[in-house]
């Protein structure tokens, strides 16, 4: 079996996208109830206090009624780090900012009835290696999420993800004109978002609050 030691890559995340988007997001007067996007950055090593900075951010915005969407990416484990082999001891290296625990991220599955996880020993035939995750160095597991998992897993503690899945295969797409099929947690995500959405218009036509934060 492959190590699961995890040392993440020390390159530094050079731009502010994240943070930028998340504050202005945080200072509307009027900010949309749920945002959700499928961006990521490929590097799990990222400053610290611009991790927890950005992650405090997220966390504003949940007690802001908004809801955050991250898919948890298309690349498995390893997020497309060469680290196929059995034999291989590259490290792990979930994509950023999927440890932080104050943001919904949903991962993929393909087919219903059985309904599996794309890219699993079982899952039919899908265009992409899998639904993406891991677990954080840096944020702690929050207590909801039960279970037990793996005991030979680097970091037990850290904060795991994704946190709910959702279909993400052969979704129909107009791309210039032409339309094609793709699947992808780019598309898994908006749907989530999408429900979200739907369930704050009924909540809001019976006078409560938008859903906010809903992982816990």
């Amino acid at each position: 079996m492959r190590s699961s030691r995890i040392t993440p890559d020390e390159t530094p995340v050079t731009d502010a996208r994240f943070l930028g988007w998340a504050l202005y997001a945080l200072n509307q007067t009027n900010p949309p109830q749920v945002l959700t996007t499928s961006y990521a950055d490929t590097k799990s090593a990222v400053p610290v206090d611009y991790a927890e900075r950005l992650c405090n951010t997220f966390a504003q915005l949940g007690a802001r009624g908004i809801s955050v969407i991250f898919d948890s990416g298309d690349a498995g484990v390893d997020n497309d780090v060469d680290c196929d082999a059995v034999t291989d001891t590259t490290p792990f290296q979930p994509s950023f900012p999927g440890g932080c625990p104050f943001f919904t991220s949903v991962g993929g599955t393909v087919g219903i009835n059985p309904e599996f996880s794309v890219g699993g020993p079982a899952s039919p035939p899908s265009n992409y290696r899998g639904s993406g995750g891991g677990f954080s160095n840096r944020m702690t597991s929050e207590n909801t999420q039960l279970g037990s998992t793996y005991e030979g897993l680097f970091n037990r503690s850290g904060h795991a993800f994704p946190d709910i899945a959702a279909q993400s295969s052969n979704f129909a797409i107009v791309d210039n004109g032409e339309t094609d099929a793709d699947s992808s947690t780019s598309a898994s995500g908006p749907v989530v978002a999408a429900v979200i959405s739907l369930l704050n218009d009924f909540r809001l036509s019976n006078g409560k609050p938008p859903l906010g934060f809903i992982n816990s």
